[in-house]
C-alpha cells in the first residue's frame, strides 16, 4: 500500500485545487488574524494569544476547510475513478480496500498542508501584534482536538462520498445539495440560539468557571427544553457547529469536548467503514 501512497502524492502535489485552496487559506487567516487584532486594539483591549489564534487558525476554519477537503477529494479520486485507475490497480494486483485507503491517506496529507500552510501564516503575521502569551492548556486541547476531528471527518465522508459515486460530477451534486440542506438546518437553529441555546449556559457556569451564569435567567421568549436539548445535540454532531462551542468566550470549554468526542468518533467511523464496504464489494465494470 506504500507504494500507491506514494503514487497518489505525486499526483496530488501537482493537482492545482490542493495549492489553490492552501492559498486561500493562508489569505483567510490573514484577514482574521488582522481584523481581531485591530478590533481589538481599537478597543482598547490587549491582543491575547488565545482569542486571536482561535480567530486566525480556528473559526470560520472548520465549514471552509471541510468545503475544501471534499472539493479535493471529488477531484483527486473523482478523477481516478473516471480515468479508469482504479479499474487499472485492481487489475495489477492491490486490493479494493487497499486502494480506498491509501486515498483517505492521501486526502488527509492534504488537508494537513494546508493546515500547516495556515499555522505557518499566523505564526509569521499574528505572533508579532500579541501582546499576551498567557493561555489555557485545557483549552487548546480542546480547539486542537475539534480541529483534528473534524478533519478526519471531512476526509473521511469525502472518500466515501466519492467511492459512492465513482465519479466526480456525480459527487460534486451530491455534495453540493448536501451541503446546501446543512446550511438551511445551520441557519435555522442559529436563528433560534437565543431561545433554544443560550438559557442552558447557566448550567455549565459553575463547572467550566470561564463566564458568570450563575445568575442567569430563562428568558420568556425560551424554547421548550426539548427543543433546546435538541439543538445541543446538533451543536455536538455537526462538525460545521463543534468548533463555536469552545471559542475562548464560550461557557462550555472545554466541558463540551466530552459531548463532541464520541459523536465525532461515530461519524468518522460510520463514514470511513461504509465506504470501505461499498469500494470492497463494487464492481468496476
Amino acid at each position: 500500500m506504500s507504494i500507491l501512497i506514494k503514487d497518489n502524492l505525486k499526483r496530488l502535489v501537482k493537482n492545482p485545487i490542493l495549492w489553490v485552496f492552501t492559498a486561500i487559506e493562508a489569505l483567510i487567516t490573514i484577514v482574521y488574524t488582522y481584523l481581531v487584532t485591530h478590533n481589538m486594539i481599537h478597543k482598547g483591549y490587549v491582543p491575547k494569544l488565545e482569542t486571536v489564534m482561535f480567530s486566525g487558525i480556528a473559526y470560520g476554519m472548520i465549514p471552509v476547510l471541510g468545503f475544501m477537503i471534499i472539493i479535493l477529494g471529488i477531484s483527486f479520486i473523482g478523477s481516478d475513478y473516471s480515468a479508469g485507475n482504479i479499474k487499472k490497480k485492481i487489475i495489477v494486483g492491490y486490493s479494493k480496500e487497499s486502494v480506498y485507503l491509501s486515498n483517505f491517506i492521501t486526502l488527509l496529507i492534504g488537508a494537513a498542508i494546508m493546515l500547516t500552510a495556515r499555522l505557518i501564516v499566523f505564526c509569521l503575521v499574528a505572533l508579532p501584534s500579541i501582546r499576551e502569551i498567557d493561555y489555557r492548556s485545557s483549552y487548546l486541547l480542546a480547539a486542537t482536538t475539534v480541529v483534528a476531528l473534524s478533519t478526519v471527518f471531512y476526509c473521511a465522508f469525502a472518500t466515501f462520498l466519492v467511492t459512492v459515486c465513482k465519479s466526480a460530477k456525480g459527487s460534486f451534486v451530491r455534495f453540493i445539495l448536501f451541503y446546501l440542506f446543512l446550511i438551511i438546518i445551520l441557519i435555522m437553529f442559529v436563528n433560534m440560539m437565543p431561545q433554544t441555546y443560550e438559557p442552558d449556559y447557566a448550567k455549565y457556569s459553575v463547572l467550566t468557571g470561564f463566564e458568570d451564569y450563575s445568575k442567569y435567567t430563562l428568558p420568556t421568549d425560551a424554547a421548550p427544553k426539548q427543543l433546546r436539548d435538541l439543538t445541543k445535540v446538533i451543536y455536538d454532531a455537526l462538525p460545521m457547529m463543534q468548533l463555536s462551542q469552545i471559542s475562548p468566550e464560550s461557557a462550555f470549554s472545554p466541558l463540551c469536548l466530552w459531548a463532541i468526542i464520541p459523536f465525532s468518533v461515530v461519524e468518522i467511523l460510520a463514514f470511513f467503514f461504509a465506504g470501505f464496504f461499498v469500494a470492497k464489494k463494487q464492481n468496476l465494470n
